[in-house]
């Protein structure tokens, strides 16, 4: 079972704006569905009963929807491991080279607020894929699509990635062939 909450901000006067919503699910098995689920309400919750255990989802995956990405992350931290590692680790994507879509692996030792981020070759941002999330020890996976910040697809190329976790900071690269 899934549990996915969707606020609507409302300053008094904007009635709720309704819409179907995809959500791509991926699963562990590396089979994914796409689910479309209706909002019709400005805060709303939805319960999905899923045959098999999640790796991850991508909210409105064909980026349909405005929206303001550094506040509602397309990219949804997929669920946590029982285990807890004894040191923070940021993994090689995979796959490396990737197109469409890679995943990034990575081990919280400690509580800390976690930011990892795509770059080109410049060291200009090109995606935040989670801003300041708190998270609890355990191995994470979050994957990228090849977007920028607008939905834009990036061009061929090599790419970094950044995780900072409290003082943990590493940085890796990966390619992108269209």
């Amino acid at each position: 079972m899934v549990q996915i909450r969707q606020t609507q901000e409302d300053d008094g006067w904007r009635p709720v704006f309704e819409m179907p919503i995809q959500l791509r699910i991926m699963y562990r098995d590396l089979s994914d569905i796409v689910v479309t689920v209706w909002n019709d309400q400005q805060d709303q919750t939805f319960l999905l009963d899923l045959p098999k255990p999640i790796r991850h989802i991508l909210f409105d995956h064909d980026n349909w929807i405005l929206k303001d990405v550094k506040r509602v992350p397309t990219l949804i931290k997929a669920e946590q491991t029982h285990t807890t590692p004894l040191q923070f680790r940021l993994h090689q994507n995979y796959p490396n080279p990737f197109n469409p879509e890679m995943s990034i692996k990575y081990s919280i030792a400690e509580e800390a607020e976690i930011n990892p981020i795509i770059y080109n070759t410049r060291g200009e941002e090109i995606r935040t894929l989670i801003s300041d999330e708190t998270c609890v020890p355990g191995d994470y996976q979050i994957s990228w699509n090849g977007k920028d910040e607008l939905g834009n697809q990036v061009s061929t190329g090599v790419y970094l990635y950044r995780i900072q976790a409290g003082n943990f900071i590493s940085t890796k690269k990966m390619i992108l062939l269209r």
